[in-house]
């Protein structure tokens, strides 16, 4: 498995499916609530159809798994996340990604994440590590007390936060920070280049 190619392929669907998103700025519209605080938007939409366009026409072989067209697994298959951060995108705020990869044996293998409105752009692939641009990124190496945690909340459940606090408490009491960005692929590729612990 040619891991390089499928790391360009990656990028190239992420990097179309971001522009594609970020053309309806500053009016995206909403086309259905899936939840509370849970959207898809018509760019949702556009960034997915462009995205699966692209994997069917390079990797016809490889089935699509998105987020909001669902799909069958194969080994391997493409995982989409053609807008993530809805919110954020809907309310103007830039911490929103597009993310493309391909799972093989149980893992990702190889993928991009485009963040368009932050200019930023991180691909990886197994065996070679993980870049944003031309620099390799690197993990962090601070101690738990200087760490900045990102995590997220169960938005789709908020009756769950009870059960969530203590571990939250536990994290803040040992930890410099805690964030909350709203885009999880983007908290990441933040943990890969060593913003985030």
């Amino acid at each position: 498995m040619d891991l390089i190619a499928y790391r360009k392929i990656a990028d190239r669907a992420a990097q179309e499916g971001a522009g594609a998103a970020a053309a309806a700025i500053p009016n995206p519209e909403v086309r259905r609530v899936k939840g509370a605080g849970d959207y898809v938007t018509t760019s949702d939409e556009l960034s997915e159809f462009l995205i699966k366009e692209l994997l069917n026409r390079e990797t016809p072989d490889i089935p699509v798994v998105s987020e909001e067209a669902g799909g069958t697994r194969g080994d391997p298959y493409w995982a989409v996340d053609p807008l993530d951060g809805t919110t954020n995108f809907t309310i103007g705020f830039p911490a929103w990604s597009v993310s493309v990869a391909l799972v093989a044996d149980g893992g990702p293998v190889a993928g991009a994440i485009h963040v368009p409105h932050l200019q930023l752009a991180f691909t990886g692939a197994r065996g070679f590590g993980a870049q944003q641009g031309y620099r390799k990124l690197h993990v962090s190496e601070r101690p738990p007390e200087q760490a900045i945690v990102a995590t997220a909340f169960p938005f789709r459940a908020r009756h769950l936060m009870p059960r969530y606090r203590p571990a939250f408490d536990a994290i803040f009491e040992r930890t410099e920070d805690i964030r909350r960005v709203g885009s999880a692929s983007l908290d990441l590729a933040w943990v890969a280049a060593g913003v985030w612990d």
